[in-house]
């Protein structure tokens, strides 16, 4: 009973996976292929035998000779209705597997009902299943078939072939001897067997590997985009979302090469919240936090505008870097009032605003002093905007 069960569950779930779309979608292409080689062959064959016929003299006189001509020209063109099909198919509905599939299956089906055809004419010659063997194994390897499909054609295909062999055991067209019945069903039987196992462990095999192959793929896929997480965790300052002191360094590397067609000027601009402290002591922490994200907001949006970056530098201080940036006076005024034209209340100030004070220095190529430098530079210059009276900008001064 047990073994019952599970070919039941074998026949029944032959994709036995919860991708079976995603499974059936890549098969696509590679049943595609395997169609046409089987078919190019096919075509091949019959048209060579066609030609050796027409180049013999035959078909010639006699029922038998006809029949095979005229079977021969029916694979023919039916081999080639069927390549132009799944091509016509392909190239529509490459995606669309199901459609390859019903129409292999429909092919098979004829293949095989030509392969009785021509092996009960070769009865005549004594117990001959080379075509009917050589066609279930084309059928198995190369049509893709459910374990319920391999059964259901290559089981009608021996009901059809005794039957019609046991019919047409006295018509002198098909039988030149008496009809050896139990060497027929004997030899058919086990070619028929054999082709519906073949068949249904080739498909098992193909749908295993390829759903192997896109749950590796998933997998795969899932931890990149973990490593990808993991990264812009790292180079993320959590409160702001903006970047941290280590995006800094990335991108500063990124920027030790920059591409022959740009500029080498760099500008840095150093922000710092004014009365931060004082900020955060009268509102509570909760707020600065909130006052943070707001002022990294339009800081963020700001550099994406002008293909720069900014980061949280540490605390209440900023560093935002725009390259290719020569003349940095409008920017960081232009920085300056998005600032304060946000308006983000605070009623221990006189002006009753959140204000920024703004270090900038500009370089030519700021390799040439170094990463800390340019840094110290602009830190400088925030440190004068500061000592000025605050909701200041100041530039660093080159002597």
């Amino acid at each position: 009973m047990m073994l019952i069960n599970k070919l039941r569950d074998y026949i029944k779930k032959p994709a036995g996976s919860l991708h079976k779309e995603e499974i059936e979608a890549v098969f696509a292409e590679d049943m595609y292929a395997a169609q046409l080689r089987m078919g190019g062959i096919i075509l091949v064959f019959e048209g060579i035998m066609i030609a050796i016929f027409l180049l013999s003299g035959k078909p010639g006189p006699g029922v038998r000779n006809h029949l095979y001509f005229t079977l021969y020209v029916i694979l023919f063109c039916m081999t080639g209705a069927f390549l132009l099909l799944i091509d016509f198919l392909h190239r529509r509905k490459a995606h669309r597997i199901d459609y390859q599939m019903k129409l292999a299956f429909c092919y098979a089906i004829l293949l095989s009902l030509w392969s009785c055809a021509v092996t009960l004419l070769d009865q005549h010659a004594g117990s001959n299943l080379n075509v009917y063997s050589y066609t279930l194994m084309a059928i198995a390897v190369f049509c893709m078939l459910t374990p319920i499909q391999s059964i259901l054609l290559f089981g009608g295909c021996f009901l059809l072939f005794n039957s019609l062999a046991f019919a047409l055991r006295d018509n002198p067209v098909f039988f030149s001897n008496p009809l050896n019945a139990f060497n027929l069903i004997i030899n058919s039987l086990f070619l028929t067997v054999l082709g519906s196992v073949a068949a249904s462990t080739l498909y098992r095999y193909r749908v295993m590997k390829k759903h192997d192959q896109l749950i590796i793929q998933s997998q795969y896929d899932q931890i990149r985009a973990i490593n990808k997480q993991l990264g812009d965790l790292a180079m993320t300052d959590q409160l702001t979302k903006v970047g941290n002191r280590r995006y800094l360094e990335e991108q500063m590397k990124e920027l030790m090469q920059p591409a022959p067609s740009l500029s080498g000027y760099v500008t840095g601009m150093m922000l710092d919240i004014d009365f931060f402290k004082q900020y955060n002591d009268n509102y509570g922490h909760q707020a600065g936090d909130l006052c943070l994200q707001k002022l990294a907001d339009i800081m963020h949006q700001f550099a994406e505008q002008e293909n720069g970056f900014i980061v949280r530098y540490g605390g209440e201080e900023f560093f935002l870097c725009l390259p290719q940036c020569r003349f940095p006076d409008e920017k960081t005024k232009e920085l300056h009032r998005l600032i304060e034209g946000r308006k983000l209340e605070r009623n221990d100030l006189p002006g009753g605003t959140v204000t920024v004070s703004i270090g900038a220095d500009v370089e030519a190529d700021w390799r040439l002093i170094g990463q800390d430098e340019f840094l110290r530079r602009c830190d400088q210059a925030l440190y004068e905007a500061k000592n000025s009276g605050r909701n200041k900008i100041c530039f660093y001064e080159h002597t």
